[in-house]
């Protein structure tokens, strides 16, 4: 037998669970310095916010991914490890370009730090592809909801360590000094995939090479084609959103450490939780209902903030509170999401299927984020958050009927 024929050993699932919080951690920091970081450091900094709306186009390798996604499934390293192999050399350049980005002036060099973190960005959005495609493989469909949840649970530890970490270390000690703790955060994520060694199923090359043109074959699928029209809807609303709630934050007057605490810690602690309660959701009520009751938590939580920003409450406790609600709403969205879109793709061109899902949830963000940016400049925070919570409503009842079916 050939290497790539060879059953290779399952972890436990404690061993996958940790690999997998790993990866998206890791992720989880990238993307939370551009989505959340950098925006909370440039309006410190007196920056409009049409301006940092524009932060948006940075997320636009998330939107573009499927276009390269087909050469990550068919090309690898076999003997590392087919998905493996791109993670490891995605992980070691994110590492790289974070330390790089150190040296950098957020303030005087923010055209070159805005394009050093967009090839981070790429390169994260190139390891984001391998890994839900190794989740896909490596994950029987009984353990999709595993994954789900490690993929939002692992996101939420991120956060914590890009925002709760990053800003206190950013305003008390310095720019140089925040990026290089990213870049041991990013480190630290790697190692359980190291130790676990070569998690993938015992896929074979002539598989993979058989598909032929997997994006053809990817858009020519009913599933996926229903997928993206479902995500469309559903995802509209949280993604204008949650574009402008760090900015909001510094407009309510709140300082660059509470807003670490609020996002960076308590947030992502709470978003932690309820990606774990949306997975024991999930083992009782249907993906439907799932997805339903999230959304309407989450529009009420914006109707809220749509409140509080009219009345102009500033309150650090009413803000922690409905900041910490935001989270543990948006993670019971992913996880349902996710752990649906994990059982729409094929497994013979899994990391193609989930980058064309992932990329139409990327391109809303980056609409959602220039579209917020100017209601939000133009009308204000409540207009935007009172939108956002009217779409999300829309998303709980009216879109439900593209939902592909779900394997349980």
């Amino acid at each position: 037998m050939t290497p790539r024929q060879t059953p290779l050993l399952r972890p436990n699932p404690l061993t996958v669970a940790l690999l997998f919080v790993g990866l998206y951690a890791g992720q989880g920091v990238v993307g939370s310095l551009v989505q959340s970081g950098l925006p909370v450091v440039m309006r410190s900094n007196g920056i409009g916010l049409d301006r940092i709306g524009w932060l948006g186009l940075l997320f636009l390798p998330w939107v573009l991914k499927f276009l390269w996604a087909p050469v990550l499934d068919r090309y690898g390293i076999w003997s590392l490890g087919h998905r493996r192999s791109w993670i490891l050399l995605c992980q070691a350049l994110t590492i790289s370009a974070l330390a790089a980005a150190a040296f950098l002036s957020p303030t005087e060099g923010l055209i070159g730090v805005a394009l050093l973190l967009g090839g981070v960005i790429c390169i994260a959005a190139t390891q984001d592809t391998a890994t839900d495609a190794l989740a896909v493989e490596a994950l029987a469909p009984e353990k999709h909801l595993l994954g789900g949840t490690m993929q939002v649970a692992g996101g939420y530890l991120g956060f914590a360590l890009g925002i709760g970490l990053w800003l206190p270390i950013y305003q008390h000690i310095g720019w140089s000094a925040a990026m290089l703790a990213a870049a041991g955060c990013v480190l630290l994520g790697s190692l359980p995939l190291w130790l676990a060694g070569n998690i993938e199923g015992p896929q074979r090359r002539s598989a993979v090479h058989a598909t032929g043109a997997p994006l053809k074959a990817s858009f020519a699928s009913p599933t996926i084609r229903r997928g993206l029209l479902f995500i469309v809807f559903y995802q509209v609303g949280s993604r204008i959103g949650i574009a402008m709630l760090g900015p909001f934050f510094v407009d309510a007057g709140l300082s660059l450490d509470t807003i670490g605490l609020i996002k960076g810690t308590v947030g992502p602690l709470v978003g932690f939780a309820g990606a774990l309660a949306s997975g024991w959701l999930l083992k009782f009520a249907t993906p439907r209902t799932a997805l339903q009751l999230a959304a309407l938590l989450h529009a009420a939580v914006y109707l809220a903030l749509a409140g509080v920003a009219a009345t102009g409450v500033g309150d650090p406790t009413v803000l922690g509170v409905l900041g910490a609600l935001e989270a543990f709403s948006f993670s019971l969205v992913f996880v349902a999401l996710y752990t649906a879109m994990m059982g729409w793709c094929s497994p013979i061109r899994a990391g193609t299927d989930f980058a064309v899902l992932q990329s139409a949830d990327a391109l809303l963000a980056v609409i959602a984020s220039l579209v917020a940016g100017q209601i939000g400049h133009s009308f204000g925070h409540s207009v935007n958050f009172a939108l956002a919570a009217g779409l999300l409503t829309i998303a709980a009842f009216p879109a439900m009927r593209l939902l592909p079916t779900i394997s349980r």
